[in-house]
């Protein structure tokens, strides 16, 4: 596996790094889940893609650290996707914008990105681990069930939209052991 380098974003030195990636990251889910799944996200969320990211950027990526954190990650200084972490209570916190460029799938790097931020949750003392992932992301659910996540009901905090509850998976890790 390559080598990678988790760069903590920086909310002003990084903004447009993250604005750039998570417009490129909400376009490809709008995009797949019109095709999949016949659903508008702009509809949903009543706004356009860039407005969206705008509105969410700071809640997604910039939560307080010590127990949140969120990764631009390089390989050879260019971005090749983000992965965060965000308290949801103060035992559970939720995986969010697990997210590789087109150009760098296949080479484990989702694998990489997925074990940094268990091993921060760990590290944070957070009981449990959550996240939400849409229909179309087969292989990514395939890696999160290899690494213990259970499917489970939506959960409070999430940034799903109701109007899609019913077509997103919601997962959850034990970080206490097994039960």
């Amino acid at each position: 596996m390559s080598r990678l380098d988790f760069h903590i974003a920086d909310p002003v030195a990084d903004r447009a790094s993250l604005i750039q990636i998570n417009i490129e990251y909400m376009e490809w889910v709008a995009a797949r889940m019109q095709e999949v799944c016949g659903v508008s996200l702009v509809v949903v969320s009543g706004l356009s893609i860039p407005d969206y990211v705008e509105s969410a950027l700071d809640k997604i990526c910039f939560e307080k650290a010590p127990r949140s954190v969120f990764y631009l990650v390089k390989q050879d200084e260019i971005v090749v996707g983000m992965v965060g972490l965000r308290s949801l209570s103060l035992d559970v916190a939720e995986i969010k914008r697990l997210y590789i460029r087109g150009a760098f799938r296949g080479q484990h790097f989702g694998k990489q990105l997925l074990n940094k931020v268990v091993s921060d949750a760990k590290e944070f003392a957070y009981a449990k681990l959550r996240l939400d992932s849409a229909p179309f992301m087969k292989n990514a659910q395939q890696l999160y069930r290899l690494t213990g996540f259970i499917e489970r009901g939506p959960y409070p905090g999430t940034e799903v939209p109701e109007a899609l509850h019913a077509h997103w998976h919601f997962l959850e890790l034990n970080l206490l052991g097994k039960k």
